[in-house]
């Protein structure tokens, strides 16, 4: 993938072996892997080991790599970041938050798992100058159906990730 250039994101189940090889060969500019709608409760558990395997071990042919987590309110939302985060996916989509409260926290708690597997965060402080508040690294998206918006997701990057 051209660094810069992002034309398309392919979703792809967390939990369907199958579907996450075929998604290997289509021409995405990235791979989100699915841990919430498309995960049944009772698999998001076990899902995101297999989706931890796949940020380790599978090569996804120079795209990125990023996680969509389950909403921190569902209970599954803070395992699914510190299961997947050493895995180093280039980012993570969070779904629906209700307030910029809800992604401040994903990004706090996110800082502390980083600083926890000595993952560099983003951006990374250049001589001692701090960072603004975890700002930078969030950017907020919304996603469309048929022309019209039918929620709020936001994104959480990072640049720690394997070049």
């Amino acid at each position: 993938m051209t660094e810069g250039l992002r034309r398309s994101l392919h979703f792809v189940p967390g939990g369907n072996e199958k579907m996450l090889a075929k998604a290997l060969g289509l021409p995405a500019d990235g791979l989100i892997y699915d841990l919430e709608d498309s995960v049944p409760a009772d698999r998001k558990v076990r899902t995101r080991a297999q989706v931890r395997a796949w940020l380790e071990g599978r090569d996804p042919g120079g795209r990125e790599r990023w996680v969509r987590m389950n909403p921190l309110v569902s209970g599954f939302g803070r395992g699914d970041l510190e299961e997947t985060l050493p895995g180093r996916p280039h980012g993570y989509v969070v779904p629906k938050p209700r307030r910029a409260a809800d992604v401040r926290e994903v990004a706090q708690h996110l800082d502390r798992l980083e600083e926890h597997h000595g993952i560099p965060s983003w951006p990374r402080r250049a001589r001692g100058s701090p960072r603004s508040r975890g700002a930078s690294k969030i950017s907020a998206r919304r996603w469309a159906c048929r022309g019209r918006a039918t929620r709020a997701d936001a994104t959480w990057t990072s640049r720690a990730t394997p070049g």
